[in-house]
């Protein structure tokens, strides 16, 4: 915080209208504890002296802290890769879309308004009627969806919106910086003046677009996505990822193309995992449009837990027989296993099985059964680990009993 006048008190924070707590600094460390911010560190902060807090003259301000890491949206995953915002836009983190700031507007936010002085979503509200249009948005303050919070209109800054941009700045809060071979530009809109030409290694209609695409980019006006592993840059021109290993829900299908979407079906990593879904799944996280199919289970949040197989050894009539039902999940299989249930002659115990962990997202629950016949029939059900069904016992897999037969010498 800065301060107006100096008054010789101890300096007093809170957050939220909370509790106070006096840091005997005009400078707040967020979060106080040391280590890396958090969404609980998200909010309104406020700083006065302690003489002063019944007349309400402090300073306020609010942090706003996103869901996810910069360039990427999606919570909690975050494995999504924003639009690319150019002009001061902000990737919204639920949406991945750009919020322009006002001035600005299209997809990538890299249309000024025209005529100018006027904001909105297609730029059809005007600041003030009767203006000159370099003045009309001054004096106000627009606080856009989060997280981009609140700014000054194109052309202004300060804490009443009423100073225009110094030399080499545009934009919202004068926020943007020139890149004009002569330095200076329009404050609003970031145009070169008197067909100045734009500096080395920069391009488009106010010389924003950088020669080399920031990482995750590709394209001439870099908004083209690469879909590379873990983020990584691709080549500017083709997109092609430089290690060939494509981003989660995606794959080299034909490897003279780039990483492309999985195939209908099919989500993760090289598009590996099956859907098991009616309709269609998302390729990154494999969540169903529908319903799933018989017999997995939307287990928070994929049609991905279920019985995947059972398995029945071929043994000689009256003999012990070895019965494997197979579990599967992309997610925790703690809570998770499966019931065996026998159906023939004279079948009414219950059956205690051996529990296998196969890995992290596969279990096999192991049982042998006795005194095998031909008509008894198996089948294993997705159940909890205290033996309770899931769904009521709708997910399962059956199969009958494989004998061998009977030689007559």
């Amino acid at each position: 915080m800065d301060e107006v006048f100096i008054f010789h008190d101890f300096v007093f924070w809170r957050k939220d209208g909370g509790s106070f707590f006096n840091s005997g600094s005009l400078t707040l460390n967020v979060p106080q504890s040391g280590g890396i911010i958090s969404l609980s560190d998200a909010g309104i902060y406020d700083c006065f002296y302690n003489n002063l807090r019944s007349f309400d003259v402090q300073g306020l301000q609010r942090i706003i802290v996103r869901a996810c890491p910069a360039d990427h949206w999606g919570p909690p995953d975050c494995i999504g890769i924003c639009d690319n915002c150019y002009n001061g836009g902000v990737c919204d983190d639920t949406t991945g879309e750009c919020i322009c700031p006002v001035g600005f507007n299209g997809s990538n936010c890299l249309s000024a308004c025209d005529p100018l002085g006027r904001f909105g979503y297609n730029c059809e509200f005007p600041c003030a009627e009767g203006q000159e249009v370099d003045s009309a948005c001054r004096d106000y303050m627009f606080c856009l969806p989060d997280p981009f919070g609140c700014r000054c209109a194109s052309g202004f800054k300060g804490l009443d919106c009423r100073t225009s941009c110094p030399r080499r700045k545009f934009g919202a809060n004068c926020l943007q910086t020139c890149h004009c071979n002569s330095g200076g530009c329009n404050r609003m809109t970031g145009e070169c003046y008197n067909n100045d030409i734009c500096q080395p290694g920069y391009s488009g209609t106010n010389c924003q677009i950088p020669r080399q695409c920031k990482q995750g980019y590709y394209g001439s006006q870099c908004l083209s996505k690469c879909h590379c592993r873990n983020g990584a840059s691709c080549n500017r021109n083709t997109g092609r990822c430089f290690n060939d290993r494509c981003a989660q829900g995606f794959n080299l299908r034909d490897p003279n193309v780039n990483c492309q979407e999985c195939a209908t079906g099919f989500y993760g990593i090289n598009c590996e995992q099956e859907c098991h879904c009616n309709g269609a799944c998302h390729n990154v996280n494999g969540t169903c449009d529908g319903e799933c199919k018989t017999p997995w289970v939307n287990w928070s949040p994929r049609c991905q837990t279920g019985i995947a197989d059972i398995q029945v050894s071929k043994v000689n009539p009256g003999a012990t027989a070895e019965i494997k039902c197979t579990v599967e999940s992309p997610d925790d299989l703690a809570t998770v296993t499966a019931r065996l249930s026998v159906t023939g002659a004279n079948r009414s115990a219950s059956f205690v099985g051996y529990r296998i962990e196969l890995s992290s997202q596969s279990i096999v629950q192991l049982y042998k059964v006795s005194s095998f016949t031909s008509e008894d029939v198996f089948s294993c059900y997705l159940a909890y680990r205290d033996n309770t069904l899931v769904n009521d016992g709708r997910h399962y897999r059956r199969k009958e009993a494989d004998l061998y037969g009977k030689f007559i010498t």
